[in-house]
């Protein structure tokens, strides 16, 4: 096996082990985040008036963050006087 085949299988070999510590740390990181949220209490999707409250929040945040999107990409104004009287055909 010549020099550069050496250097390309170490190259593969240390960059395989650099994805494999990144996945690790961010699988580790997710579980932990997980833990804390659903073990600890912070976020119990078992008590109804936290889950809903929770829910109610991601909902209203989407709904409003999709409906502007919606009225961007159709070039409107959201809430002016412009938007309300502009004629679409």
């Amino acid at each position: 096996m010549s020099f550069y085949e050496r250097f390309e299988q170490v190259v593969a070999l240390v960059l395989s082990a650099v994805i494999a510590v990144i996945i690790v740390v961010s699988l580790f990181q997710l579980i932990s985040i997980v833990f804390t949220l659903l073990v600890l209490d912070a976020f119990n999707p078992l008590d109804h008036e936290v889950f809903q409250k929770r829910v109610r929040h991601d909902h209203d945040a989407l709904d409003r963050d999709g409906v502007q999107a919606f009225h961007r990409a159709r070039g409107r104004c959201v809430g002016t006087a412009s938007s309300r009287s502009r004629r679409w055909s």
